[in-house]
Formats: structure tokens, sequence, C-alpha cells
């Protein structure tokens, strides 16, 4: 892993929000330099941009004592009293600091100030708006076609080739659709929910693509029977396991490497099987290792099994049974010592973040002639996480003089069953059914036994029973629609309620080729996810709908259209907007902070009652030269807006994820009979954005600065870009085997994109003699990941033959 920082620019910013409203005054120290002269007791002072020559606002002034006299209003006026002050000092985080001396100071003056070298460029609330999509697939090829991280084949990361769909940034493979948080999507593998989609925090999917037969996204009108998140469907299926042709291989990298059978089980003409077991090497060693003697060391874990059986009672009736496991352990240990007179003492700590998936499902397929089909599944799934932390100290008799021990872990179980039945007519098709689950949830558990005392919260359970029906007509192939409907019912402890949500749609085929769509939706979720929580592992805590944080409700609407520019061309545009209710928002990315008593308190942990608007416009374009080559071209024009009664005194703002700019270009060439595949591709979207103090003021006590805060992520990273490229080269080995060898480039000129920032002081130079000693400056500096990363990987598929 390479790691890089540079420093980024910081403009000026653009919202201005009344003093009054927010109640605070900022304030970024500088030096001041004395003189000697009195003028009248008030004065104007008008603050410019030296380039734009626009009015700068929140420009504070510093007397020399330190002291704020002066804030700069829309107008970049400030005004002041001159009184007690040889010297005056402007305070901006965007700009350098200028001093205004009183000797040359005169009535209502104008003063240019120039922007700092770090500046950012800042977000616009009433800046334009934008988003993407509707229902996109992406087969293993399309899937193994994308230059991989770290030679890691990901549809997550692979999903970013749709219009819409974007990541949260380069250590983060998590998906945000038109605007959406991740935990705002239902994730499901064969039909059973994933609560955490990730390994290695949110680095990899925990989806092997050895095993997948597809993963598509459904940006709106989701299948009834599945459901959806109130921003997406994400829907992975396993490959089905074949009767017939026996299938084995193997793959390994510079990370992961894997197995996979698929078959006849024991040369059955009716039973068949899929296995595929994919983890670190690193992680088949730790298990002869002892964890408890590590010092001074780092242990990365990560696995996952995939099982899946299909028997044919008969050619009407079908069963199924799938089962999927995902492990990830992280273990810092760390041994350190001092004197402690006469002998010395020994110090052990260790920190231990570990989490995993587990799922099954038994489906039960019966067809009765030609016109009804009935599926009854029945599926359990649990998501289970933990972050410890021991301390020991020890002397030099090896005897324990000191220890501490905090734990703090939450789970989530999910057991449920679908029945669906389909009824197909002659003007289409027409399904109802029921799904019924339980849900048990405790958000997480606190136990500090250095405090001797155990703080929980509750844990909850939940019922869900809807009703759903879904009607599809279809005229003449011209004219398509399709309504569905859905009533949900969840009870948990006192919160009952009873909600219609359901969709309606109608596409018209103009031409071949040529047809457009207009979408209405209206969606619930009944668990919030807590976002944050591990710190950088970002393992997500549920929390289920209740009084204090009612289920979310989003209506979306899209209208799509879809035509040729030529035979090879295709085009597909899409213009969405999405309005969300009832959000929920941790208060801390530590959720140990919110726990006072022996209850979970939903009003301290949390910022409810949220609202989100989302709306956008998606464009994407297709090229394909008989299937040598292959080039797509998709933009989003988007915009997101939050509101919070507790965050940002209740005002819009743009939340993190809120990128105007979406770009990506991709390309697919194959030559040489295909033996040989040219990948790359190129990804271009608008900085993230965060919250920077404006400016920082000393406290009270003179010991340190305190940051003065105008609104929330009031500033963006640069724009976030990168092009990855990628070779594979196939042969055939002996008995006919299939042989691939990939190498490639992730990031391949080297650019790097911020994910985080600090702010740091540093000590300038005089300038122009204004300054008779060096100053504190504070600059801001960005953080990024994953330079140039080359990779190579390998895979092998054998050429079996049935049993005779």
């Amino acid at each position: 892993m390479i790691f890089k920082s540079s420093k980024i620019r910081q403009g000026k910013s653009h919202i201005q929000f009344s003093i009054a409203k927010l109640g605070v005054a900022f304030l970024l120290l500088c030096p001041l330099v004395l003189g000697s002269q009195s003028l009248s007791k008030s004065t104007t002072l008008t603050v410019l941009d030296a380039i734009s020559q626009e009015p700068i606002t929140n420009v504070y002034l510093l007397d020399d004592q330190r002291l704020t006299v002066g804030l700069s209003d829309e107008e970049g006026i400030i005004r002041f009293s001159t009184k007690n002050s040889a010297y005056w000092i402007t305070s901006h985080l965007s700009y350098l600091a200028d001093t205004i001396y009183l000797q040359n100071l005169i009535q209502d003056e104008t003063i240019l100030l120039h922007p700092a070298e770090n500046s950012l460029s800042t977000i616009s609330v009433t800046a334009q708006p934008s988003n993407d999509g509707s229902v996109v697939s992406l087969n293993e090829k399309q899937i193994r076609s994308v230059p991989a991280l770290l030679g890691e084949a990901d549809p997550l990361r692979a999903a970013l080739r749709i219009a819409g769909v974007e990541s949260g940034g380069e250590l983060n493979s998590r998906l945000h659709v038109r605007g959406g948080l991740p935990g705002e999507n239902l994730t499901l593998l064969d039909g059973v929910p994933i609560y955490n989609e990730t390994h290695v925090g949110p680095l990899f999917s925990i989806f092997n693509t050895d095993v997948l037969q597809n993963f598509t996204v459904h940006k709106i009108a989701a299948p009834a029977e599945k459901g959806s998140g109130i921003s997406a469907l994400l829907d992975a299926k396993t490959k089905l396991p074949d009767f017939n042709v026996p299938q084995l291989s193997f793959g390994i990298g510079p990370i992961n490497s894997s197995v996979y059978y698929n078959g006849p089980w024991m040369n059955s003409k009716r039973t068949a099987v899929a296995i595929g077991l994919r983890g670190s090497p690193l992680s088949l060693l730790s298990l002869f290792s002892k964890k408890e003697n590590l010092t001074n060391a780092t242990l990365i874990e990560l696995g996952d099994i995939n099982l899946a059986l299909r028997h044919e009672i008969n050619p009407r009736s079908t069963i199924w049974a799938r089962a999927f496991w995902t492990h990830d352990l992280g273990l810092f240990a760390q041994q350190s010592s001092f004197s402690n007179n006469p002998e010395i003492v020994d110090i052990r700590e260790r920190n231990t973040v570990r989490w995993n998936n587990r799922g099954y499902s038994i489906k039960w397929d019966y067809t009765k002639g030609t016109k009804w089909t009935n599926t009854a599944q029945l599926y359990g799934a649990m998501y289970s996480y933990q972050i410890a932390e021991t301390s020991e100290s020890r002397n030099s008799s090896g005897i324990t003089i000191d220890s501490s021990q905090f734990s703090l872990k939450g789970f989530v179980e999910d057991f449920g069953l679908r029945l669906l039945t389909k009824r197909y007519y002659s003007f289409g098709q027409l399904k109802f059914g029921t799904n019924l689950k339980q849900l048990k949830s405790l958000p997480v558990v606190l136990e500090e036994e250095v405090f001797n005392e155990f703080i929980l919260s509750s844990t909850r359970k939940a019922y869900i029973a809807n009703l759903f029906f879904n009607l599809l007509y279809n005229s003449n192939g011209k004219t398509e629609l399709t309504f569905s409907a859905k009533l949900n019912n969840f009870w948990s402890e006192g919160y009952n309620i009873h909600l219609p949500t359901g969709f309606f749609s109608i596409q018209q085929n103009i031409n071949s080729g040529t047809s457009v769509k207009f979408t209405a939706e209206r969606i619930a979720q009944f668990a919030h996810a807590l976002p944050s929580f591990g710190g950088a592992w970002e393992l997500n805590s549920w929390l289920l709908a209740s009084e204090a944080a009612p289920a979310a409700v989003a209506n979306r609407a899209e209208i799509s259209l879809q035509y040729p520019l030529s035979e090879r061309i295709s085009i597909v545009q899409a213009l969405y907007l999405r309005y969300a209710s009832n959000l929920v928002r941790a208060s801390t990315a530590n959720l140990a902070d919110l726990f006072t008593g022996a209850q979970f308190t939903p009003d301290r942990c949390c910022a409810t009652d949220g609202k989100a608007k989302n709306y956008g416009l998606e464009t994407s374009l297709n090229y394909s030269n008989n299937s040598n080559l292959i080039i797509g071209i998709n933009y989003t024009l988007a915009r997101s807006v939050n509101e919070f009664p507790r965050i940002n005194a209740g005002q819009p703002f743009s939340p993190r994820f809120d990128r105007r700019h979406s770009l990506s270009f991709w390309l697919s060439k194959s030559l040489k009979n295909n033996r040989w595949t040219v990948n790359a591709q190129f990804i271009y979207q608008s900085g993230l954005a965060y919250t920077v103090p404006i400016a920082r003021v000393p406290s009270t006590t003179g010991i340190g600065l305190i940051p003065i805060y105008d609104q929330v992520n009031n500033t963006r990273f640069p724009a976030a870009h990168r092009m990855d490229m990628g070779v594979d080269y196939k042969w055939n080995g002996k008995n006919s085997h299939k042989n691939t060898l990939s190498a490639g480039v992730y990031n391949l000129y080297n650019q790097v994109n911020p994910i985080n920032f600090s702010l740091r002081s540093r000590r300038n130079p005089p300038r122009d003699g204004l300054f008779p000693n060096p100053v504190l400056d504070t600059q801001v500096f960005s953080e990024g990941v994953f330079g140039f990363f080359p990779y190579v990987s390998f895979k092998k598929n054998f050429s079996l033959k049935r049993k005779q």
C-alpha cells in the first residue's frame, strides 16, 4: 500500500449564514506589529478578493491584544473602533493574513486579500443539482474486465461503471446510489440480506466473483418480492450448480487466493453442488499461530465461503440450499517498557476488530403447467461485530500490576420466509405473495472492566409482514405498464406502523432501440444504519425503527430515454428525483459515547427527523464493434441536499458525498483471436465535502486555540480522478486447461486523491517588513492513499469430464 500526502487548496466560502443564528464568532490568530498614532474612534474597512475584486465575507479583524473587533458582512465591510490599538490583522483561513497599521489607516479604506496557497474550492448550497439511473446488471466477464485494485475483481468497484453509482473514496468500495448512503441500500445475496458487505473495513466486497452469476443495481422499482432500501437494491446472484459439466478453478492474487468447484455431486444426474473458498494466505497461517503471544505485530485476516446445493425432485420441482460465511479480523499488538526504579515495567497493548456475516437459505420452486410457478424461501442471516482493547502492565518478575479492558460489540439477526406466486397471461404477468420476518438487533454493547460496570443497550425485536402484488401489462410490444403495491406491517415494542408502498411504471417503445419510460415510487426502510462505527473500519451498527427514529420513507421518480445513434452506438439518459424523510445520522463516530445508562438513548445518539433531496441527470453512451472493441462513457450531473433540525442550525447543507459531477470512461479491446485483452478506465468525481474551521481563536486560558465553524461541509477536496489499465493474457495448457494471467496498474499517473485532512501550524518568515517576528499560520493538509499501484494475478480453469 502506497501512502502519500499533499497540500491542497482552500478557497473562499460562498455560503453565508447569520451570525446571530449560529451564535458563534470565528477568528484565526495572526501576528501583530506595533505602531503609534491615533485616528477617529471608528472607521470602515472594505475587504475584497485581490483577484476577483469580489467582497469577502466572514473575515475577522483582530486588535493588538488578539481580540476580535470586527467581522466582514456580505458586502465585505468591517466597522470597528480604532481606540486602544496600534494595529489590526485580518483573519480568514482561505486568505493570507494582512496587517493594518494605525499610522497608515484612513477612513473608509479598502484592502485586497490574496488567496492562500492552500485554498480549497467551497460549496454553494444553491449550486446546480444532479444524479442518475434505473436497472443495470453486470456479469462475471464485465466485472473481471475492470482493472482491479490489488488484483481483486470486485462487483462493487465494477459498479462504478453504472451512471449514478459512486464510491465513498479510494479506501471505500461501498456504493452511493443517486446521492444516498450505503446504509440506505438493501443488499441481497441469493435473496438473503447482507448487513455489512465489505472485507478489510470497506476496502473490498464480500462477493467472490468466482461464484457470481451477476450483480444487479436497481436504482428504482425493484422486484416487489425482494424490496429495496430507500436508495437502491444491490442484488447478487450466484451461479447455478450444474448437473452436467463439472468445473474447477483456482486463482492467486496479491491479497486473496481462491478455489471454486461447480458440478454434479457424486456423479448424480439430479444433485449438483457449488463450493467457493477465498481467503488471504496470511489468514491460513494465522490459524496455526498463537495470537495471544503476538507483540509489536499487525495481523489481518479475511476470508469467505459460499456453498450451494441444487436437487431436482422431478422436472417440475427443485430444492435449493445455500449458505455463506465471511470473516474479518484486524489485530494490532504493541509492547513497550519503561523504567520504574528499581524495576522495568512492560506494557502490552492489544486492539482487535472483528466482524462476520453468516447466512443460509432453503428454497423450493414448483411449476404447475406453463402458467403457474410457486416459490417458498426460508432464510436466516446474522451480522456481528466487536472491537476490543486491552492493556496490561507487568513488572520484571512477570507479575501483572495493572490491567484494563474495553469491549464494544453488537449484532443483527434476520430470520424470514418469502412466498411468491407467478401467473403468466398472454398480455403479461401477475405476481403476488408475502414476506414474513423477525429482526433482532443489539446496536452495541459497551463493557468497561476498568470501572467494573456494564453499560448496555437494549436488544430489540421487530416483526415485519407484508403483502404484495405486481401486475405487468404489455400491449403488443409497444406499451408496457407495471403496477406494484405492498402493504408493510411493522411491530416493535410499542411502535406499530402500517405503511403502504409501491410503484407505477409506463414504458413506450417508439421503434427499434428507442423507448421512453416513466416511473414513480414510494419506498420504506425499517432499519437505520449508523455509519462510521469502528473508526477507519466503518462497520455499520443497525438501529431498528422506533417511535424516536421512525421508518425512513422516500418518494422518487425517474424518466428515462433510450435511443441509438447508429448500429454500434446507443445512449441512455435518465432524469431522477428523490425526497426522503425520517432519516437518521449518528452524532458521533464512537458509539461508546452514546450510552449514559442501562438503555440506548436514540435522542442523544442520533440526529433524527432528517430530510434529503436528491436529483440529477445521467447520460450513458455505449459503443460496441463486433465484441472486439467496447467503449463506454457515463456522465452524471447531480445534486444532494440534507436537512436535520439538530445539524447546521436546521438549515439545508450539502452532505459529504454530494458530488456535483461524476464521469467514467472505459475501454475493452480484444487482440489476436481474443488471447489478449486490454482494459482501461478513467474515473473523475467531484471532491468530497468536509467541514473546516474558518478561523481559530485563543482559549480563555490562553493555552491552545479554539476552532470556529460557520456551517457543515463548507469546503470540498479537489476533484478525485485516476486512470487504471489492465491486460489479460489467455492460453490453453495441457488437457485443454484454460489459464489467464492478469497484470495492470491502479492509478496509472500516480494521482493523489485526498480522503482526509488535518490542520497544522507552520512558522512563516517576515513579509515586507510587516511582521517583525515569524508567526504561526494554519495550513490545511490532505492525506491520500494508493498512488501508482501495480498488480499481477493468475487464474486456472481445469477442463473436467463427467464420469460415465
